[in-house]
């Protein structure tokens, strides 16, 4: 890992994320595809370079006009928190006294938990508040999305047409109370700044350039420097081998 004394005092170590099984975000396919961003739906991977990710970050945090909600249903970030306990909160649906651990294939909730000081990783401040974060994939860790699609892991062999080149995949950091409370640039309504205080929140934005697609692409694969923890409700049944079918690749 590479990172200054100063990095480690304004970013924490940890940030965590708590997600449902059919949101459009798709955490179930977390095991072969890694994490999506909802750009995932039919997204503009161009947004952010036509429109900045200074008014893409408002768009999302705090849209007040059509164009803006519109990209918050298909947004390029994914959310994030400091605090565990507030990424269990939404992924129990405000009950996370009632989340019990739940075996792979069967579960229904999902806590995502990125170790930001992680071997092999590179942290650089870029402004205040927005960090680049750099790291290398790891296909070793791809599983199938069902347990009736075993042929899939013989695509773990294939090169990530990234790391291939000896460069590294990218994401862009975002410590949102700080961008909030430094940059007049923003006129947001107070409550979108109390909330993200409440949340501890940061943005995640996959920042991996596709020449094809002529903008970004919408996932964090598989690597070393994240995990996921599994979950149900108590009063949910576990998962079925018909249900986790659904999050087979597509």
């Amino acid at each position: 890992m590479v990172f200054t004394k100063n990095i480690m005092n304004k970013v924490p170590r940890f940030l965590y994320r708590g997600d449902t099984g059919g949101n459009k975000t798709l955490p179930e396919r977390f095991y072969f595809d890694g994490l999506f961003s909802k750009l995932l739906q039919s997204g503009n991977p161009a947004h952010i370079s036509k429109y900045g990710i200074y008014n893409s970050i408002k768009a999302h945090i705090a849209p007040n006009k059509k164009s803006e909600f519109d990209f918050y249903k298909k947004t390029h970030f994914l959310s994030f928190t400091e605090c565990k306990d507030t990424a269990l909160f939404y992924s129990s649906n405000m009950e996370p006294s009632k989340l019990i651990s739940t075996p792979k294939y069967k579960e229904r909730r999902y806590l995502f938990t990125f170790n930001l000081f992680s071997h092999d990783t590179t942290i650089t401040n870029i402004s205040t508040g927005i960090y680049k974060f750099e790291y290398k994939c790891n296909r070793q860790l791809i599983e199938p999305n069902s347990l009736d699609t075993p042929e899939l892991f013989s695509l773990q062999k294939e090169n990530c047409w990234i790391c291939q080149n000896n460069t590294s995949h990218n994401l862009i950091i975002l410590d949102i109370v700080s961008i909030l409370g430094n940059n007049s640039k923003y006129q947001l309504n107070s409550l979108a700044f109390e909330n993200a205080k409440r949340d501890k929140e940061w943005l995640i934005l996959p920042f991996d350039y596709n020449n094809e697609l002529l903008g970004y692409n919408s996932k964090i694969p598989r690597a070393d420097f994240w995990s996921a923890e599994l979950f149900r409700l108590k009063s949910e049944p576990e998962k079925t081998i018909e249900e986790s079918l659904q999050g087979m690749i597509i």
